[in-house]
Formats: C-alpha cells, sequence, structure tokens
C-alpha cells in the first residue's frame, strides 16, 4: 500500500481580469500549498474503488480522485485498478482545494504504484481534464495562477511565516460566488506583478499592502468580515478568504502570535489549523 498526502491551497491574493467566451472567468492569483493534509491510500486492485472517513464526501466516479484514477487508466491503457482510501482533513467547500489535491496526489501516486514514469507534463495533461488547480497541486509550492487555473509559473518560496486558517461553519457555493462578482460594479483590484515582486525580494510587509481577493466584494458575508477583523486583533499582518470561501486565513510573523490567535479562536468553537 503507497500513502500520499494530498495539502491544502490558499490564494494569498486572486484577482479576476476578465471572462471567456464560454463564461469561464480568467484569474490571476498569488497560490501557496499548505501544511493541512488528506491522506491518500493506494492498493493495487483489480477494479476502481474509494471509501472515505466521512460520509458526506462522494465515493463514486464524481469524485475527483476516483476521476484521477479513471483518467490514468485512460491514458497509459493500463487494465488495472486501484484501492482507494481517503482520509480528509481539509474541510470541503471552503476554498481551500481539497478536491483537486485529491486528485493530484492520486495521480501522483498511481505513477509510483504502477511505476508508469509519467513526465510531470504527462501527469498534468492528465489532470487538467479533471479540475484546472490539479496541475498545480502536481508541484505544489508557490505560484502565479492564470487563465482559467489551468496556468501556473513557479514562484520563490514564499515569505517565512505561520498562516491561521479558520473555517466557518457554512460553505460558499463557487459558481455562486462567481456570478455574483459578475453583477458588481466597482472592485479594487490586487497589483499581482508587485506582488510577484515582492516574493522575489522577500517583502512581506509591501506583499500585505497589494494582496486581495476580488471575490470577497461577491460573497460579502459579515461572518468572514468579523473572521478576519479578529485574526487582526490578534495580531495578522494581513487575513483575507481564500478562493470563493469560506475559509479565511490570517498571515503572522511570529509563532508565539500564530499560536495564541489558533487557541484562542478553538476556544470560541470555531474550526482552526496552524500551519506553515
Amino acid at each position: 500500500m503507497l500513502t500520499i498526502l494530498a495539502p491544502a491551497k490558499l490564494n494569498l491574493s486572486l484577482d479576476i481580469i476578465g471572462t471567456r467566451e464560454d463564461g469561464y472567468h480568467l484569474l490571476r492569483s498569488i497560490m501557496k500549498t499548505i501544511a493541512i493534509y488528506d491522506t491518500i491510500k493506494l492498493k493495487k486492485s483489480d477494479r476502481i474503488s474509494l471509501n472515505c472517513n466521512q460520509e458526506e464526501i462522494s465515493t463514486e466516479e464524481d469524485n475527483l480522485a476516483y476521476r484521477a484514477a479513471t483518467a490514468f487508466f485512460e491514458t497509459t491503457g493500463i487494465a488495472g485498478g486501484v484501492s482507494i482510501t481517503l482520509e480528509k482533513n481539509i474541510p470541503f467547500g471552503a476554498g481551500l482545494g481539497g478536491g483537486s489535491s485529491d486528485a493530484a496526489a492520486t495521480l501522483t501516486g498511481l505513477n509510483q504504484l504502477y511505476q508508469t514514469e509519467l513526465s510531470l507534463e504527462e501527469l498534468s495533461l492528465c489532470g487538467i481534464s479533471i479540475g484546472a488547480d490539479v496541475p498545480f497541486f502536481l508541484s505544489g509550492g508557490t505560484a502565479l495562477i492564470e487563465g482559467i487555473g489551468e496556468r501556473y509559473t513557479q514562484l520563490k518560496n514564499f515569505m517565512p511565516c505561520w498562516f491561521v486558517v479558520v473555517k466557518p461553519a457554512f460553505s460558499v457555493n463557487t459558481p455562486e460566488a462567481y456570478q455574483l462578482f459578475d453583477r458588481l460594479e466597482q472592485v479594487l483590484h490586487p497589483k499581482t506583478d508587485s506582488l510577484i515582486n515582492a516574493i522575489m525580494q522577500q517583502d512581506l510587509p509591501s506583499f500585505c499592502q497589494k494582496a486581495g481577493n476580488v471575490l470577497e466584494y461577491a460573497v460579502d458575508m459579515p461572518e468572514i468580515s468579523q473572521l478576519k477583523e479578529r485574526l487582526r486583533l490578534f495580531g495578522a499582518v494581513y487575513s483575507a478568504m481564500t478562493g470563493s470561501g469560506s475559509a479565511v486565513f490570517g498571515i503572522f510573523v511570529s509563532q508565539k502570535a500564530a499560536e495564541s490567535a489558533a487557541s484562542n479562536l478553538q476556544k470560541e468553537g470555531v474550526k482552526t489549523f496552524l500551519c506553515h
């Protein structure tokens, strides 16, 4: 049996710069994988099967890890299968990319399990049919995401810091968030090129001044604004929603301040993660 960790991601900044003719939104986003993980265990089998530790998660063909396995066997022509055990820890409906990360981890694991030696490019072509974020998760780290999410450019590692990630009790419907964004008349856009430069210069204060998530204008829920403010009160140098939400994160320079913030929010009954 092979065990693979599938990390969550944060949209440290997210901008929407246009819309394609088919309705898909064009993005410019700085994304980073973080140390919140799902665990995927793979075992060779004569068919594809999936089980999960959370009943809310589908274990059928619409699950992204299941779809990744299907795409792998179709691509390689291998007449085999895999038994997938998915241990979910990344909250779903939160903008943390858990499903796409599970798919990427499944592709990576199957490539090892069946010793197919597919290149990163070949795995990415396989993954893009499953979800726009899948190619990013195959590499991880910090990257500029463009297009509908399918184009990524690896960047220098993000500045040393701590993240406190908070998941409210509710989730956000992603298509609905984008539809609401389309109705907005005025949005303050983050300065993505300046953000890339700040990462290159390892200038965290400059990054925090110019970052933002335009989907916050669309979602506009008081609970999200309140959580952002709580994180700032606890010492976060920047706080924002990730993706289309509902998870919110704060960036902390001090490990002590991050630990204190996470502890206090947990005491308030909020699902909280402390990570790099």
